[in-house]
């Protein structure tokens, strides 16, 4: 296959894959020596902040009528479309307009000397400049028992996968669902399961198992006392300060959690928000440069280290800067700006200018719990209930908006905003 004299490609369709083909495309509008390409498994782009909302939407008419059928009705499949197509959205709206090359399939390699990338199906498609978005996957520690007996919370076929088995928990008397990790995922789901369970009187326990004290500590003092407060309200229970050390199969469909301060829980589900680590395909990549969680060092540039055409972007990118000792923090809107940097910085090799360095603004964590509630936290300003809430709302209707354009934004926002309401 020939090429224009520059070949930009760009490998993942998340948050950060898609800023940096949508920035490249605009960028390189009127260059018709530079062609891009996107490669991604899927035709779609998973909007994965309100996957907990997908997973928890069991019951869509008990508390208000939004005109989602009841689970187990003859239109529940229906319900599940609708979950769904308010969790994605085609690339083909994203890109329209564009002289964007899209190639469906899975990276199987990356031949840095040869610049060659190895797709499902398709012959090695060979690069000026490769930009590497693929993100994360579970990490589930080695726990025994723990991949072979949890639902993971990663993407929507996993939200939707999940939602099957709650609907079979939730009404059951006695019925226990654990959560493994008090991350923000941990804790959001927690709340939202919480909140339908109450509305819908669901005899169903939820256990949120956390390894810091208190969960949700890295939002400070104030905030995750705030939260912690929300989910104990809502009837979460809390094991603090606590690590699932294995997850053993039993009868009838119940599992075994145990603990490692002894305790065990017998419950029907485990859902495990526990921790990630970037694409396995890094470490065979770049088994220097990548550290723990597999996730590949960058300059500040956000080229790998050792890689002056290869850029990377996302969860998946390591990132140590004076705010953010510890590494970035892993939000769609960090991975956002990546993205748009790693297009600014492409376009300024190929012109022969100096490279920006990535700088990341302190950011606002909002943090829904259950309903129209969210605790946020901004510039050391703590807020909670309904107005933060309405913020997080705005936030995404922004992004939406800024990917699909009004018309289809909107569309879009109020699909996943009926998502959220319905229960």
């Amino acid at each position: 296959m020939t090429y224009p004299k520059i070949h930009i490609v760009i490998v993942g369709g998340g948050f950060g894959g898609v800023a940096c083909v949508r920035a490249c495309a605009k960028r390189f509008a009127r260059r018709p020596d530079v062609a891009i390409t996107l490669i991604t498994p899927r035709p779609f782009h998973e909007f994965a902040p309100a996957l907990y909302v997908g997973a928890s939407e069991i019951d869509a008419t008990q508390c208000a009528d939004h005109g989602l059928p009841r689970a187990g009705s003859d239109q529940a499949g229906e319900a599940g479309h609708a979950v769904e197509n308010a969790l994605c959205m085609p690339l083909e709206d994203i890109l329209r307009g564009t002289r964007v090359k899209t190639v469906y399939g899975y990276v199987r390699k990356v031949d840095v000397r040869a610049r060659t990338v190895s797709v499902d199906h398709h012959a090695p498609l060979h690069y000026s400049y490769l930009v590497l978005a693929m993100g994360c996957e579970m990490d589930y520690f080695d726990i025994p028992g723990l991949a072979a007996h949890a639902y993971p919370l990663k993407t929507v076929k996993d939200a939707m996968r999940l939602r099957g088995a709650l609907e079979r928990c939730m009404r059951k008397t006695g019925g226990m669902v654990v959560i493994g990790g008090g991350g923000f995922t941990g804790a959001e789901l927690a709340a939202e399961l919480a909140w339908v369970a109450k509305c819908r009187g669901y005899p169903v326990r939820i256990v949120l198992v956390e390894g810091l004290t208190p969960v949700l500590a890295q939002l400070g003092e104030k905030a995750s006392g705030m939260a912690r407060a929300r989910l104990i309200q809502l009837g979460v229970e809390l094991a603090e300060g606590a690590r699932v050390q294995a997850v053993e199969g039993g009868e009838g469909g119940r599992v075994t959690v145990r603990l490692n301060n002894q305790q065990t829980h017998e419950a029907d589900l485990v859902v495990w928000t526990g921790g990630v680590r970037g694409n396995r395909l890094y470490q065979h990549m770049f088994p220097i440069y990548t550290g723990t969680q597999w996730r590949v060092g960058v300059e500040e540039s956000l080229q790998v280290v050792g890689e002056k055409n290869i850029f990377a972007v996302g969860d998946g990118a390591y990132l140590e800067t004076n705010k953010f000792p510890k590494g970035l923090p892993l939000q769609a809107r960090v991975a956002i700006e990546e993205g748009k940097c790693a297009a600014e910085n492409i376009a300024r090799m190929t012109e022969g200018r100096p490279l920006r360095s990535f700088s990341c603004a302190q950011l606002p964590y909002v943090i829904p719990l259950g309903g129209r509630f969210a605790v946020a936290v901004y510039r050391g300003r703590v807020r909670r209930g309904f107005l933060p809430w309405i913020f997080k709302q705005a936030i995404e209707l922004r992004y939406f908006v800024e990917v699909l354009g009004w018309r289809k934004g909107l569309q879009y926002w109020m699909r996943e905003e009926k998502m959220c309401v319905s229960e």
